[in-house]
């Protein structure tokens, strides 16, 4: 990284992320990485990361969205009085632009810092969608400095007693938002909101005014209560809120069970390349523009061969075959009219766009030219459920390919006869696909999630 660009990325991190806790990366490290080093880190600290990262931007977005930031100074103005004026220049803010990360990895939701008497008594509280377990509701003294009044909501969160959920804010940020509250009554912004995957039952009885939400873990089992049972609704709730599973015996609420995709596969991948496919363990495993394929040839062990024209299940349900040959089978769709992009993205990742599918020229970066012409996930998600024995063999091929362990997949490809130069190669590509297919996977997930209903709302 050269200097200036190090100097820059240096000045944008003291003067628009100072106040983070409990950082990852501290102010003097990179708040960037590429994916090898994104890779390279353990599960823990990708987490930790994205977490710090996602913090970052959302100070970045409070100030581009002219929401009112405190008036301090910050003492580093008082020490650097050049590196006001140089953080705040227009030239520099539109140099930020590029630095922003691309994707967000956790949607933020509307929440409120708000003035509340309760039994003649003042509060201030931060308040989260949600109820009694997936909600964020915690309150502390009105009076002090917005700092003050920041650090003691915060240290609300992890009393013993507190079973909510948690807002993802420090406290920094958090007291511009009390600083508000305090002077006009009522502050909205909006953060991540950290859950936990759990089951809860609901119980409503006569003697009792409000319903009586009761946390039972996250192993509990979904069970249906009785007629003879009060008032009851059992839900299985994930770390986002969405309700996974839902059962009554309440003829105003409708059960629910969210038709899950697959999962995307963990990121550590399996300690045996060949765990999930036994059957055919001498043969070649590629992914090829989002298609799970085998080698070639007798042995399996030739060139994985890009795929023109496959039969899949549409949105709707219906057989449909999907062609970039020139000229198509008879009855396909076809999606080449120039005669040269002969590779299908697989519809069931990429779905089809104005009723064609989507055709690309052979390429190294054939699956990332796919998600460059990928329309949303949201349309694409009855393709994925539509086809699951499609999409369960993707995600065994990214279980089998996609991994850290590259010792394990350089002896994958040694088995089946790739010399040592071949297979940095193949381990360098796989590492830019996996990366793609990773992505738009878990937008399919997110998509399919969200057409669950979310905890607290019936």
């Amino acid at each position: 990284m050269k200097t200036g660009t190090f100097l820059f990325t240096l000045v944008c991190f003291f003067a628009l992320a100072a106040g983070a806790q409990n950082a990852f990366y501290k102010a003097t490290d990179k708040i960037t990485l590429s994916y090898d080093e994104f890779r390279a880190l353990t599960p823990e600290k990708q987490e930790l990361w994205i977490k710090e990262l996602r913090a970052f931007n959302h100070n970045i977005e409070l100030i581009e969205s002219g929401q009112r930031i405190s008036e301090k100074r910050s003492k580093l103005f008082s020490i650097f009085p050049w590196l006001e004026e140089m953080t705040f220049s227009p030239k520099v803010c539109a140099t930020w632009e590029l630095l922003k990360p691309a994707a967000s990895y956790a949607a933020d939701e509307s929440c409120q810092v708000e003035k509340r008497v309760q039994g003649g008594v003042q509060y201030l509280c931060v308040k989260c969608p949600g109820d009694a377990h997936s909600g964020v509701n915690v309150c502390t003294s009105p009076w002090g400095s917005s700092d003050e009044v920041s650090r003691n909501l915060l240290k609300e969160f992890e009393k013993k007693d507190y079973s909510g959920a948690r807002v993802n804010i420090d406290a920094a940020t958090l007291a511009r938002h009390v600083e508000i509250a305090q002077d006009e009554g009522s502050a909205a912004f909006s953060a991540p909101v950290e859950r936990k995957n759990t089951v809860v039952k609901t119980v409503v009885t006569p003697a009792s005014s409000q319903p009586v939400v009761i946390e039972l873990g996250p192993d509990a089992k979904v069970e249906r209560p009785s007629t003879a049972d009060p008032i009851t609704t059992v839900e299985s709730r994930d770390a986002s809120g969405a309700v996974l599973e839902r059962v009554s015996n309440d003829r105003r609420v409708e059960d629910f069970r969210l038709r899950n995709l697959s999962d995307v596969g963990n990121l550590k991948g399996n300690d045996n390349l060949d765990v999930d496919e036994v059957t055919s363990k001498g043969r070649l495993a590629c992914i090829y523009a989002g298609w799970a394929l085998q080698g070639s040839g007798r042995d399996g062990k030739g060139r994985c061969l890009p795929v023109s024209e496959r039969e899949v299940m549409d949105a709707s349900g219906k057989r449909v075959t999907y062609s970039c040959k020139h000229p198509p089978s008879e009855g396909a769709l076809a999606g080449n009219e120039e005669g040269d992009a002969v590779v299908l993205c697989n519809p069931v990742i990429f779905g089809i766009k104005n009723n064609k599918p989507l055709c690309i020229k052979r390429s190294k970066t054939a699956t990332e030219d796919c998600t460059k012409l990928a329309g949303s996930a949201k349309d694409t998600l009855d393709f994925a459920r539509n086809n699951p024995q499609e999409y369960r063999a993707l995600v065994r091929r990214v279980d089998t390919l996609c991994q850290q362990d590259e010792t394990a997949l350089r002896e994958h490809f040694k088995k089946r006869g790739y010399g040592q130069r071949q297979i940095s190669n193949a381990v360098k590509d796989l590492g830019s696909t996996c990366s793609h297919l990773r992505e738009r996977m878990a937008e399919l997930v997110d998509a399919n999630k969200a057409t669950a209903p979310r905890a607290g709302v019936r």
